[in-house]
């Protein structure tokens, strides 16, 4: 059966769909050519705005303009599409009405008029990868700014513009690019969010369709059809990267090795001064302190906000629906009159359940993975990273999305799909940092005396590659947030009649265009304000323990 499918695939033959009794073909053809369009509008929009962001950061380094650029292009990375989408739609199509809600344009339709109708659609993702790609442009500048050609450029006495565009521009762009093809496999999966907001028909819109209708063939159609895509695009990227730098390829191995003998030559500062160190970092960043207090205050809510609100966050109300706020109801009452301000402050509860939860999950897994891939090496590392090469192929919210069609929406199941989901990512960088341990003198002594493998792993290195790895299970905690109240919108995460934010949204966005803001924008920022304070306590982490 499978071989059977995988001839007639190589044939153009994707099957036949359950749901419409047609083949599937035509169906797949239609929304990947309606995505291109959008996937076209987002990086015509975000590649010189990210690009020249990350110069600029680049050339002001150390000054404020580089850390509020930095900030905010940290911060965006990890806002839900759905979230600056509802910001965007009451900003630009409600109150402004400068662009159209609707991303379908009429029949017959010019290109001008096709790019206005698509414009809004884009920008949701715009703002997710705008930070990626500046945040990238800003150390690729950086490092070709302090390289010697750049130096050698500006003893010759050649103009500033000069250097800045024919040597400091061409090299910075080498790591841009290849982040730019990766963020090409996330665009299309951030499309089965957007679209699915905007009633886009294209590829994200018929994988979620097809997902809810149970429609297998149609779905491992679209899924098949974002992996192809986004490893076209990687193959793109690769040739532009050697054709703007010819040498990358014998200069990638000597670099690689330099890196990996450096970090393992490292002496470990001594582990009572770096933790004084870092907790004085930790009290002196402003970032964390917000980023600390804002987190803090929804886990109060969280825990205790059950037993203060004024009204019972499920009970309806028929005769007061849509109610604006007032000082009856704080922040109004949604389309069944159920109270928003209750909802919003026990909605805490739900996300912050299943996040850490899943974070927990992923990084408990990721670590046992990644020591075994840097401690091993060879043909054990050889096949783990393959596989997991494999696993990062396709968006995450893609294969998030397919467990949870094959096993059904639920809480426990939403944990283990994410935490598993996060395992690949958090075993990648505790391979990194066990590659910087394992050379170092206590781990062969470790081995002299008789240790087992096990031993080595767990009680001579993990102890000290914990900071790496508390970062990192911080940072997936932001990004666990951002999966699962995707996952909610969608409808595949938390289920109602819970007051999850997620779930609110989705079930009054479409009441939006009626004016009737209250209904959906108290949990867009309680989304948004959790997720950047999840992320500025990550970056406050990740910079104490640099230093």
């Amino acid at each position: 059966m499978y071989f059977s499918w995988v001839g007639g695939m190589l044939q153009g033959d994707l099957g036949q769909s359950y749901a419409y009794r047609a083949p599937v073909a035509p169906f797949v053809g239609d929304a990947l050519l309606k995505s291109l369009k959008l996937v076209g509008v987002i990086f015509l929009i975000v590649v010189p705005l990210g690009v020249g962001a990350g110069v600029i950061a680049a050339l002001n380094a150390g000054k404020p303009l580089d850390r509020i650029l930095s900030v905010a292009s940290l911060s965006l990375t990890v806002i839900p599409e759905f979230v600056s989408a509802i910001a965007l739609i009451l900003v630009f199509a409600v109150i402004l009405r400068w662009l159209p809600l609707s991303a379908s344009w009429p029949t017959g339709a010019g290109p001008l008029t096709q790019l206005k109708h698509l414009i809004l659609p884009a920008l949701p993702l715009v703002i997710v990868l705008f930070g990626y790609i500046a945040r990238m442009a800003r150390a690729g500048t950086v490092e070709a700014l302090s390289s010697d050609y750049t130096r050698t450029a500006i003893l010759k006495g050649l103009p500033w513009r000069t250097v800045l565009t024919r040597h400091v521009l061409r090299n910075a762009l080498v790591p841009t690019i290849t982040v730019i093809a990766a963020q090409t496999g996330y665009a299309l999966g951030g499309l089965v969010v957007v679209e699915t907001l905007f009633r886009y028909q294209g590829i994200g819109n018929l994988v979620l369709s097809a997902a809810k209708a149970k429609d297998f063939a149609m779905l491992q159609a679209g899924i098949l059809t974002i992996g192809a895509f986004f490893i076209v695009a990687t193959l793109i990227a690769d040739c532009i990267t050697v054709m703007l730098n010819p040498r990358l390829r014998a200069e990638a191995r000597p670099m690689s090795a330099t890196a990996e003998t450096t970090a393992a030559e490292a002496e470990p500062a001594p582990a009572p001064k770096k933790e004084r160190t870092t907790v004085g970092v930790l009290l002196r960043s402003p970032a964390f302190l917000v980023g600390a207090v804002i987190v803090l205050f929804w886990a109060f809510c969280a825990a205790f906000a059950p037993y203060f609100v004024p009204y019972n966050p499920l009970a309806d109300d028929l005769l007061n629906t849509l109610a604006p706020p007032s000082a009856e109801h704080w922040f109004g009452t949604d389309q069944i009159g159920r109270d928003v301000f209750s909802r919003v402050l026990v909605g805490a509860r739900d996300i912050l359940t299943i996040a850490p939860l899943a974070t927990l999950l992923g990084t408990t897994l990721g670590t046992a993975v990644g020591l075994v891939m840097g401690y091993f090496g060879g043909w054990v590392d050889a096949i783990i990273g393959r596989l997991i090469e494999v696993l990062l192929s396709l968006p995450l919210i893609i294969v998030a999305l397919m467990v949870l069609v094959a096993l059904g929406p639920s809480t426990p199941t939403v944990i283990v799909v994410v935490g598993l989901v996060f395992t690949p990512l958090v075993a990648r960088t505790v391979r990194a940092a066990v590659l910087s341990e394992r050379h170092l003198d206590y781990v062969p002594a470790a081995a002299v005396r008789g240790e087992g493998a096990l031993h080595i792993m767990f009680v001579e290195i993990l102890p000290n590659i914990w900071p790496p790895i508390i970062v990192e299970a911080t940072v997936r905690l932001g990004y666990a947030i951002f999966t699962i109240a995707s996952l909610s919108f969608l409808g595949f995460g938390v289920q109602p009649p819970s007051p999850d934010w997620g779930l609110a949204i989705a079930e009054n966005y479409g009441v939006l265009v009626g004016g009737f803001w209250w209904t959906v924008v108290p949990a867009t920022v309680a989304t948004a304000s959790l997720v950047v304070g999840v992320n500025l306590v990550a970056e406050g982490l990740q910079r104490a323990v640099a230093e």
